[in-house]
C-alpha cells in the first residue's frame, strides 16, 4: 500500500477506528511510519478524531457560562486540522519567483512621455492630419500602443517623434530607435532636441552606453530646455 492508491484515505480511516486488522495493518503501520507525507495526514485525521469528541462532550448538559468555552475551542480546532488536511490533499504547486530587479541602466533608461497638447503647432509643421489626431488622442490618453496604427499612417517628423516614443513605452526598443533616428537625421526641426534625449533612453535600455552619451551630450551643446536633464543623466554614466 502506498500513499497513492485510491483506497489509502480509507485505510486512514479504517485504522483510526480500530477496523483495520492483521496483516493489512502491519502493512499499513509499515508505510506509515516510513512516510512523512503519510505520517502528517494520519495525525491530522487523528486530530480530527480528537476534536470531534471533544464537539461530542461539548454538547453535554453543562452550565451555560462554561459550555460554550469548549465548543467554540473545538470548531475551530476541527476548521484547522481540516484545512491542513485539505492543504496536504492539494497538488504541490511551484514556488513564487518574483521577477528580477532592473537593473541601473534600465532604471536610468525610465522617463516620462512627453506631453502632447493639440492644436499647438511648432514651427513649420503642417495642421495635422485625421489620422494623427486619432492617434494622438490615443497617446494623450496613455494607450501608447493604441497610438501606433495611425501614426504608422502619418508621414512628418511630429509623426516620426511620437511614433519613437510610442514604440519605447510599448517596450519595442528597436522600432523605437530607428523613428527617433529619423527624426535626428532630419535635422533642425522643434523636435531636434527632445529626439536626442529620447533616443538617449532608447539606447540605455540596450545598454548602449556609448551611444547615450553621444546623444546626450547633443542635447547639452544645444543648450535648450532638456540641458540639465541630459547633463544630469550624463553624469551619471560616468
Amino acid at each position: 500500500m502506498t500513499c497513492q492508491d485510491s483506497q489509502f484515505e480509507e485505510a486512514i480511516e479504517r485504522y483510526l477506528t480500530g477496523n483495520l486488522k492483521g496483516p493489512e495493518r502491519e502493512e499499513f503501520e509499515k508505510h506509515y511510519f516510513e512516510c512523512d507525507r503519510c505520517f502528517e495526514a494520519v495525525e491530522a485525521a487523528r486530530a480530527v478524531q480528537t476534536a470531534l469528541q471533544s464537539v461530542r462532550r461539548a454538547r453535554a448538559p453543562a452550565p451555560i457560562r462554561r459550555r460554550w468555552v469548549p465548543l467554540v475551542a473545538a470548531i475551530a480546532a476541527v476548521l484547522l486540522i481540516g484545512l491542513s488536511v485539505v492543504l496536504w490533499r492539494r497538488p504541490a504547486t511551484a514556488a513564487y519567483t518574483p521577477p528580477p530587479a532592473p537593473n541601473r541602466l534600465e532604471l536610468l533608461a525610465r522617463f516620462d512621455p512627453p506631453r502632447y497638447e493639440a492644436g499647438t503647432l511648432r514651427g513649420t509643421e503642417a495642421a495635422p492630419s485625421p489620422d494623427f489626431r486619432t492617434a494622438m488622442a490615443r497617446y494623450s490618453q496613455g494607450d501608447y500602443p493604441g497610438a501606433i496604427p495611425g501614426l504608422l499612417k502619418v508621414e512628418s517628423t511630429e509623426a516620426h517623434f511620437y511614433l519613437g516614443v510610442s514604440y519605447l513605452l510599448n517596450n519595442n526598443r528597436t522600432s523605437g530607435i530607428a523613428e527617433l533616428r529619423k527624426v535626428v537625421a532630419a535635422g533642425d526641426t522643434p523636435y531636434l532636441e527632445e529626439a536626442h534625449f529620447y533616443l538617449a533612453k532608447g539606447l540605455l535600455g540596450g545598454g548602449d552606453v556609448a551611444g547615450a552619451r553621444e546623444q546626450l551630450q547633443d542635447v547639452i551643446v544645444m543648450h535648450g530646455d532638456l540641458e540639465k536633464q541630459a547633463g544630469d543623466l550624463a553624469a551619471q554614466l560616468k
